[in-house]
């Protein structure tokens, strides 16, 4: 086809009452896309995310939080600590891709977010969950579904010492789509920080009267 038959139009995005998100985002979230949240451990990524969530079930979108560190249970408890809920919200606690791809399938969300990406695995692949080949087929195969079905899945990223190129591991097989993530990480994981910040110093006001 020829770049002068493809019909131009602008990408539809999802608002939310963050404005530093949505600007992260580049005005909103683009339904079908793939964001990469990452940062290290306990920085904030997945307070960030269910806060994410019950934003997006505002604007009457239906959300999929799936993860793999914690229980539904466990998950809920942490919610109801950030005063978070929603009838579009579903939790579901799953490491196995085939069966989160089952569900998603059932569920049929407008936006998936994958708590944490190191915790899922491909039955098909042999090496352990959170290993380089296995980070890479399970964001792969996530990135099919975002596409194939106009999800947009956002996957959390935790990056240690170790491995601070985690969003480069991730996405080495989606060379522009790395590139483009890349700034939505660093920015991300300001944001995090910040909100954070913002969450532990009226605690610690709190405990010092």
């Amino acid at each position: 086809m020829r770049i002068t038959d493809v019909m131009s139009e602008s990408e539809k995005r999802v608002q939310t009452k963050m404005p530093e998100l949505n600007r992260v985002l580049g005005g909103g979230v683009v339904e079908g896309s793939m964001v990469l949240v990452g940062g290290d451990p306990g920085i904030g990524k997945s307070t960030l995310l269910l806060q994410v969530s019950a934003e997006l079930t505002l604007a009457d979108k239906k959300v999929l939080y799936i993860s793999g560190e914690e229980s539904v249970k466990q998950t809920k408890l942490r919610a109801e600590r950030l005063q978070v809920s929603g009838d579009n919200l579903y939790l579901y606690a799953e490491t196995n891709l085939e069966a989160i791809q089952a569900t998603i399938d059932f569920i049929k969300p407008d936006f998936v977010i994958i708590d944490s990406i190191q915790t899922v695995y491909h039955p098909d692949v042999t090496s352990a969950a959170g290993s380089v080949s296995q980070v890479r087929e399970s964001t792969a195969a996530l990135m099919r579904i975002a596409k194939m079905q106009n999800i947009t899945v956002f996957i959390v990223g935790h990056v240690t010492k170790e491995e601070r190129s985690l969003d480069r591991v991730c996405l080495s097989i989606w060379w522009i789509r790395y590139f483009i993530l890349k700034v939505n990480v660093i920015m991300l994981t300001v944001f995090c920080v910040r909100l954070k910040t913002a969450l532990v110093q009226p605690m610690k006001s709190g405990f010092l009267k």
